[in-house]
């Protein structure tokens, strides 16, 4: 088992094996027989705030019945230790050269669950490189006014790798960060300048997921 945290998000992600892939069938009540085996596999699995994801990808495997892109399946296997691991309900994602399996929810939308590649590199995708990421905040009622704060020099614009919907967010690689932009700190407005255009890039509604190097700012996803 190898555990970690990554830019604010810990995931597992375990060896596992006599690994036994089942079809899911939702609703239907209908006694079902693997379709698949492997002796050897990873399983991925993690979150943060409220998107999260699990996947698995086998290592080969005797199938009894073919696996399809983009159905469902569940996959029961055990762990170093002999424990029954078993997972939710997953997308198949690719069949050749070995079969992965994944899905990502978000826990505020229940109904909404998309498939999910496997989590094994970085759980936020770079999307543009920032610089001068500017922080503000309310000041109290009787002030009537705003704070500005300079959080970092450089920084990204990120969204995360899984959710559903996905969520978008900051990068602040080498932060300095006021008492009111700590790790939990909610409702933050952060601007930063893309070098490349020169434009200005503005997220609202930030929550502080990570205030150590480098510093995640995520955007609630729910509004």
């Amino acid at each position: 088992m190898i555990q970690t945290d990554r830019h604010g998000l810990t995931f597992r992600v375990d060896a596992v094996r006599d690994v036994s892939i089942y079809p899911h069938l939702g609703p239907v009540s209908l006694e079902v027989a693997p379709c698949l085996k492997a002796g050897f596999g990873t399983y991925a699995h993690g979150a943060v705030e409220h998107l999260a994801y699990e996947a698995v990808d086998l290592e080969g495997g005797t199938a009894s019945a073919a696996l399809q892109v983009g159905g469902t399946y569940v996959v029961a296997a055990r762990d170093d230790e002999g424990a029954l691991v078993r997972t939710h309900w997953m997308y198949c994602t690719q069949t050749d050269p070995h079969p992965r399996f994944g899905m990502c929810r978000n826990h505020r939308k229940p109904d909404i669950c998309v498939p999910a590649p496997f989590v094994g590199a970085d759980p936020f995708v770079l999307h543009e490189g920032l610089v001068n990421l500017i922080g503000f905040t309310s000041l109290t009622v009787a002030e009537h006014g705003m704070s500005e704060f300079k959080l970092g020099d450089t920084g990204a614009l990120i969204a995360t790798a899984f959710g559903a919907p996905r969520a978008m967010g900051l990068r602040i690689d080498t932060p300095f960060l006021p008492p009111h932009f700590q790790t939990g700190a909610r409702d933050l407005t952060i601007f930063g300048t893309a070098p490349r255009t020169g434009q200005t890039v503005q997220l609202d509604h930030l929550t502080c997921i990570r205030s150590q190097h480098p510093a995640i700012f995520l955007q609630d996803n729910t509004r």
